[in-house]
């Protein structure tokens, strides 16, 4: 068995483990990604303006910041369910016992229906 794997199932065995990213971590991300999103508006294929089929650097930083995905292998290791697509959440500490994460509610209150 891997550290990697090891450092999930059996946290007590590495003491020095500190958290996954810290909140800087991840506005550092945010940041770049955008960044780059930005430097290359609009978004264009040949077959049309602003899809979800072309890459930039820096695309991937929310999925890793989300899913700790890239952490201990190439899987997310945590997925959301029922919180619809307002929503931000980055994953700051995982192991076997317990998970840390921050989860924000982006939605505009005067929008819920």
């Amino acid at each position: 068995m891997g550290d990697d794997i090891r450092r999930i199932l059996f946290p007590e065995q590495f003491p020095r483990q500190t958290e996954l990213r810290s909140l800087a971590d991840v506005e550092k991300l945010a940041a770049e990604e955008n960044e780059w999103s930005r430097k290359r508006w609009p978004h264009v294929t040949s077959e049309s303006i602003a899809t979800d089929r072309i890459y930039f650097r820096g695309m991937g930083n929310a999925t890793k910041a989300m899913t700790a995905f890239g952490f201990y292998g190439q899987q997310p290791l945590v997925t959301y369910r029922g919180l619809g697509r307002d929503f931000a959440a980055a994953v700051l500490k995982l192991n076997a016992s317990s998970l840390t994460v921050v989860l924000y509610n982006i939605r505009t209150p005067d929008l819920v229906p």
